[in-house]
């Protein structure tokens, strides 16, 4: 009876393990590819984006966003960005921050910061950080959300 006991104390234990234990998704590299319709002040903005997310580790990673901007003017911009993220941390199971380190601004991008704060600010409120949720609907498929929406579906690669 000891024995049978304490082989079940054993088995609960490893069971218990496999089932809380965080999932790892490091390395995570993501790329999607987007079109964002937004309004700001009643003008209308259309964003064509490819956007790349990679968490090297729980740590450190960068998110760049690459297209064009076009506002109801008939102007046409070229947004070259890449954000690189620092001091990572997980939230919980699926949800990750990282506080935003520099912003690198490609030599071919035109886009004026207030164009390019349009579209960040649909991922976030602050100019510091960035909280994701990570939801993987299924293999390779990646929903990322914020607070408020879902803004974006990849695959990883």
């Amino acid at each position: 009876m000891k024995y049978f006991l304490m082989a079940v104390i054993f088995l609960i234990s490893i069971i218990s393990f496999f089932l809380f234990q965080r999932m790892s998704i490091y390395p995570f590299k993501c790329i999607a590819f987007s079109e964002y319709h937004l309004l700001r002040k009643g003008s209308g903005i259309i964003f064509n984006v490819s956007q790349d997310l990679r968490f090297y580790n729980e740590k450190i990673g960068f998110f760049n966003i690459s297209g064009v901007v076009e506002d109801d003017k008939g102007g046409r911009y070229i947004l070259d960005r890449k954000i690189n993220l620092t001091r990572g941390k997980r939230i919980d199971n699926d949800t990750v921050e990282y506080n935003f380190g520099n912003i690198d601004k490609g030599e071919i991008d035109d886009t004026s910061e207030e164009l390019y704060e349009i579209l960040i600010s649909e991922f976030t409120s602050s100019k510091e950080s960035l909280q994701l949720d990570l939801i993987n609907p299924g293999e390779n498929v990646w929903v990322i959300g914020t607070s408020t929406s879902f803004v974006m579906t990849c695959y990883a690669y």
